[in-house]
């Protein structure tokens, strides 16, 4: 989905569907760096459903994303979008290795080894997370 020339037919079902459209669109319009619109249509759906997490998620994902194309990172956001994720769901792994990851992009390795650390604690498949675990440890042990 991430061909851009996808755009208009999202915004056609937007426009049908009173501004509403669904989470895998959604990840289209993020995939293609359209986080302005990604935005907007997330920030609808949490209009009728503030709690969803898959919303909670990728707004938490596109505010915390340090490439340099995105406008939209902002740390603070980002880390009020995690929290209430934790909030709502605090068994989800995923949520915790994202925050993780967060973390780690911007130099606060030990934060981010606690939430690997409840990411393991919480999930089975672990070799992932060991590898991303590892590459922070690393990081943290260069910034001594």
């Amino acid at each position: 989905m991430g061909n851009p020339q996808c755009q208009p037919m999202i915004d056609t079902l937007a426009l049908i569907n009173n501004d509403l459209i669904s989470i895998p669109l959604i990840i289209a319009l993020k995939d293609l760096n359209k986080y302005k619109s990604a935005i907007y249509y997330l920030n609808n759906l949490r209009k009728i459903y503030p709690d969803n997490k898959e919303a909670l998620s990728i707004l938490s994902l596109i505010h915390s994303d340090t490439s340099f194309q995105n406008q939209h990172f902002d740390i603070h956001l980002a880390e009020q979008y995690f929290n209430k994720i934790i909030q709502l769901y605090p068994n989800d792994p995923q949520v915790y290795y994202n925050f993780g990851k967060h973390k780690q992009n911007i130099s606060e390795y030990e934060t981010a080894l606690k939430l690997y650390d409840k990411n393991l604690q919480l999930n089975t498949n672990k070799n992932t997370y060991y590898q991303q675990y590892n590459k922070c440890d690393r990081g943290s042990n260069t910034h001594d």
